[in-house]
């Protein structure tokens, strides 16, 4: 799911100036106004699944003895920023902090006097935050590329991106801004004064993972990692499991002409492929007692559909819990 692409219309400009032919229209998150979620214009279509990217790093920062407003980064103290807020409670009186911030960004956890603490680093702060500037490049992009261009200046959060348009063409793009930095950053706290985990840059618009228009004619996401082992760049590490997707690329494979009846049915599917599997795993099962007998009777002869009323759903949802708590 990388770098093909195709298009079956030319496409517009889009920095050209909008054309108010239609109301464009979208969907909001509450209390989010202009948060395209999901949405459309009279063009294309767009909707979102959650990246699962890593872009926000803990570092640990060691203050000077004595004197918190500088800390070390590369064998040298350093002027930390020094800010005072003001915290307004309802009722009470206002409390004062003091906020420091290093060149990793504002200190979160910790207390400088004492010599150490965390800072906090995140694309959305880390330099001038533009997201705001692809949504009304969004609503009057004309084509899959159009929408695909109009993210670049994308931040957070870093979305599966899928999108259609009145010509035909699909597309997939991971949108928002991945750091570059060493492979250390994605587990722990990292050490702030050695220099040696400092983000070298960004993930390239050109480089972020996409596809348009697969040979497949589908795009499959349901917050499973996007890319393969050959991808050069981390991403993250915390993606949903790839089961979902594999479950519904093999009903997409089946179709050869999807209606809205196929659709919905996919979008509303609960059988679990986990479940199949420890299916076939409990058939080498010896139970001990009858009751143990008619669960396991039960559950080898269910499909792994998770419908809400299923008694083997149950036996099986309980099987996993009591294992995770094990």
């Amino acid at each position: 799911m990388r770098f093909s692409s195709g298009s079956k219309e030319p496409v517009s400009q889009v920095g050209a100036p909008p054309v108010f032919q239609e109301s464009p229209s979208q969907v909001s998150f509450p209390g989010s106004p202009g948060f395209p979620h999901f949405g459309h214009n009279r063009w294309v279509c767009w909707g979102v699944t959650h990246t699962g990217a890593d872009y926000q790093d803990l570092y640990v920062e060691q203050f000077k003895p004595g004197d918190p407003s500088h800390y070390l980064h590369k064998n040298e103290w350093t002027r930390a920023k020094i800010q005072t807020e003001t915290i307004k409670i309802r009722g009470e009186k206002d409390v004062s902090i003091q906020v420091f911030t290093t060149l990793h960004g504002p200190v979160i956890s910790g207390d400088p006097d004492s010599g150490a603490a965390l800072s906090f680093k995140y694309t959305q702060t880390n330099g001038p935050n533009r997201s705001a500037d692809c949504l009304l490049a969004m609503l009057f992009a004309k084509s899959t590329l159009d929408l695909d261009r109009a993210m670049e200046q994308w931040i957070d959060p870093a979305n599966n991106f899928l999108f259609a348009d009145t010509h035909g063409n699909i597309g997939y793009l991971t949108r928002g801004k991945l750091p570059i930095r060493s492979k250390a950053n994605a587990w722990l706290p990292v050490p702030g004064w050695t220099g040696e985990h400092e983000w070298i840059g960004s993930v390239g618009f050109e480089e972020m993972p996409r596809t348009h228009n697969p040979s497949e004619g589908y795009i499959v996401t349901a917050n499973q990692k996007p890319v393969d082992s050959n991808y050069p760049y981390y991403i993250g590490l915390d993606h949903s499991p790839e089961f979902r997707a594999r479950r519904i690329t093999n009903r997409l494979s089946q179709l050869n002409k999807a209606t809205i009846e196929d659709m919905e049915s996919i979008h509303s599917d609960r059988v679990s492929i986990p479940a199949q599997h420890y299916i076939r795993w409990l058939q080498e099962f010896n139970p001990s007692n009858d009751l143990e007998r008619e669960a396991l009777c039960i559950v080898l002869n269910w499909d792994g559909n998770m419908l809400p009323d299923s008694v083997a759903a149950t036996i099986y949802s309980a099987f996993r819990n009591r294992e995770g708590n094990t």
